[in-house]
């Protein structure tokens, strides 16, 4: 991966990816172990077991927020060594026309892996299921 336009091809396709909602979709993007750092911590999930629930989680905090919408935009690209990027981009998650959070920044160390670029690390100011609380969205119906 050597520019922005490169990570921004690559974010879209991974959005693609996880519009499908289909974990084995998803999963060729994922690397073993996969260290997730949030505002409430880190966790590395070490097995394919942990990559599942992460999945399962991720996909089921968009369901519950009606997510219909996701765009990646690409920011910044620095290289870590060989087969190694740091992919620093903004995150915007919809419910239709209405956005389900603020915009908020991730970055996501990326491993070039069996000759696909693949996720190892992801730091994000925002955890999913803090995307809107659960009393908001009761009482939006």
């Amino acid at each position: 991966m050597n520019s922005l336009s490169d990570l921004q091809n690559w974010l879209d396709e991974v959005t693609r990816a996880y519009a499908t909602a289909d974990r084995e979709v998803i999963r060729p993007y994922v690397l073993v172990p996969l260290t997730i750092v949030n505002p409430r911590g880190t966790v590395v999930h070490e097995d394919e077991a942990g990559i599942d629930r992460y999945l399962d989680y991720y996909l089921d905090s968009g369901k519950l927020h009606g997510v219909t919408d996701a765009i990646r935009l690409a920011k910044d690209l620095v290289p870590l060594g060989e087969g190694r990027v740091l992919a620093t981009y903004e995150s915007h998650y919809l419910r239709g026309a209405t956005y389900v959070t603020q915009p908020y920044m991730s970055s996501a160390e990326l491993v070039l892996d069996g000759g696909r670029w693949k996720i190892a690390k992801i730091n994000t100011e925002v955890e999913p299921v803090q995307w809107r609380s659960i009393d908001t969205l009761r009482a939006r119906g």
